[in-house]
């Protein structure tokens, strides 16, 4: 007798969680990493970056700076956008980026 109790009580228990996995809403996985900085953000302050520009910065970035960059312009080809191309430097120059060699 205890036992059927303590079987319906953990098949209960599944159903609920399956039913709460199920029903939880589901997270864009490109969406969790998506950030953008726009003049007015704290951020674009802090990194001396114009979220518009495509320009070669004046200075070289530094790896926090080039990481923003690389974020804010992610949808630029290298060959296309000089600050991408810029920031993918910096970052190789500093191992965090291997190129592929082909």
């Amino acid at each position: 007798m205890l036992t059927n109790a303590v079987l319906i009580g953990l098949t209960a228990a599944l159903i609920v969680a399956t039913a709460c996995l199920y029903l939880l809403p589901l997270r864009d996985p490109k969406a969790a990493g998506r950030h953008r900085l726009t003049p007015d953000s704290p951020d674009a302050a802090t990194a001396g970056l114009d979220a518009s520009s495509h320009d070669a910065p004046r200075i070289a970035l530094s790896p926090i700076e080039a990481h923003a960059t690389m974020q804010t312009h992610r949808e630029c080809r290298t060959a296309d956008c000089a600050r991408k191309a810029a920031a993918f430097d910096a970052l190789t120059g500093t191992g965090a980026i291997k190129p592929r060699i082909r």
